[in-house]
């Protein structure tokens, strides 16, 4: 099984993109960082990156490690962090430095430790991992002396563990789990390429697009191993972990992406849409052909925790000689904001493309004829150039270039 040490040196490469950057972070020397490399390649069976004069490039099975590695390490750093305030609360002092530190678990020793947590015992959990009870108790005070804990208080019949070895069973159980499925994810991606995809998508949009790829793909490919896993969350949000090789590719809603300038990651407008003011049927300024912006200023607004639109909104409102509102409820909840909408008297400022279903089919919520608040925004696919050659990450962006295509009926100027 991996180490988690190997992983943290593996996503400092990733990161850096450079065996040179990554040894000096890691206050290794370059050989000491490439043999780790090399090593967790032979232990994988897989090729993580590939050499170049410039630097290294990851490979397809590198953007997925990464993914899983970044989880790994957050439950490392959660359990840390944990334990230590444990310790703090315990024993009255200050919380200890290792909750600000990267430790680096040591994978051996974290299943000698569910093992004696599961059997109460030295020889029993010595016998079930086939090893000497010495490198057992050998691994255990290890992981205590890391962690600077107790972990288990002997008694005249059997082991018991300490509050801090109750406390951490369930991270140890999470990280092995998680390093698992990251072996098998690998062996099925090795076996079929392109069998895993991870898929962010703004607030709102997956929803209204993702259903229809998502049963496309899974009926072209007829691939029984793929997986697709979807965020949901802001572009602000979505692009840095794009960068960071935890998503392969983002849907996002946002006024310009010029702001992103990573070499590696292409962005490709989908559609334009029209963030506009919405309000329910019901409203009382629904029906109207024609608002004064002054009339906005009479109900409670509801917007999302865009920067740029809300700035739109402000200076719509300084143009017309009025102090723009005070924003009454900001969410990334697409779901919170439209229920804002429909039930109370909120109005909102939302894509009109994504509230198309209650626009076209006459459901509820309709957009307010307010002069000079209609601001364009693109949807915006990103992906990385690598990630785009694997088939099922190839696949889910042309039957997605295909639905937008149909939904806007023709290309974006």
């Amino acid at each position: 099984m991996m180490d988690t040490k190997q992983l943290h040196y593996f996503l400092l490469v990733f990161k850096t993109r450079s065996i040179c950057k990554a040894a000096n972070l890691a206050h290794l020397t370059q050989p000491a960082i490439s043999k780790i490399i090399r090593q967790l390649e032979v232990d994988l069976g897989v090729p993580l990156f590939e050499r170049t004069s410039q630097g290294v490039i990851p490979t397809s099975f590198a953007h997925y490690l990464a993914i899983h590695a970044n989880a790994i390490e957050r439950k490392i750093l959660a359990a840390q962090t944990i334990i230590s305030q444990l310790k703090a609360d315990t024993e009255g002092s200050a919380p200890l430095k290792i909750h600000n530190t990267y430790l680096g678990l040591n994978t051996t020793q974290l299943q000698h430790f569910l093992a004696v947590m599961e059997t109460r015992s030295i020889n029993l959990a010595a016998d079930r991992l086939g090893v000497g009870r010495s490198a057992l108790n050998k691994n255990i005070k290890l992981l205590a002396d890391t962690l600077q804990i107790r972990l288990f208080d002997r008694t005249p019949l059997r082991i018991e563990p300490t509050p801090y070895a109750e406390l951490l069973v369930t991270y140890v159980n999470g990280i092995i789990s998680e390093i698992r499925d990251t072996l098998s994810g690998l062996r099925i991606l090795r076996e079929k390429e392109g069998g895993c995809i991870a898929v962010g998508a703004g607030t709102g949009i997956a929803p209204f697009f993702l259903p229809q790829v998502l049963s496309r793909l899974n009926g072209e490919t007829r691939n029984g191993n793929l997986k697709v896993t979807i965020f949901e969350g802001l572009s602000e949000e979505l692009i840095p972990s794009l960068i960071r090789g935890e998503l392969d590719l983002a849907i996002t809603t946002s006024a310009s992406h010029t702001d992103h300038t990573d070499a590696e990651l292409i962005f490709e407008t989908l559609f334009v849409d029209q963030v506009c003011l919405v309000c329910s049927k019901k409203h009382p300024l629904a029906g109207f052909d024609l608002i004064d912006v002054k009339q906005i200023l009479n109900f409670p607004l509801a917007l999302a925790p865009k920067i740029e639109w809300q700035q739109f909104l402000s200076d719509v409102f300084l143009n017309a000689r009025l102090s723009p509102p005070q924003t009454s409820v900001v969410s990334s909840s697409h779901a919170l904001l439209r229920s804002l909408v429909l039930n109370y008297n909120y109005i909102a400022f939302l894509p009109k493309r994504l509230l198309s279903i209650e626009i076209e089919d006459d459901l509820s919520i309709v957009s307010l004829p307010v002069p000079n608040t209609t601001l364009n925004a693109e949807v915006t696919l990103a992906y990385r150039t690598h990630a785009a050659k694997l088939p099922v990450t190839s696949d889910f962006i042309n039957i997605l270039r295909e639905i937008m295509l149909d939904a806007r009926g023709g290309p974006v100027c």
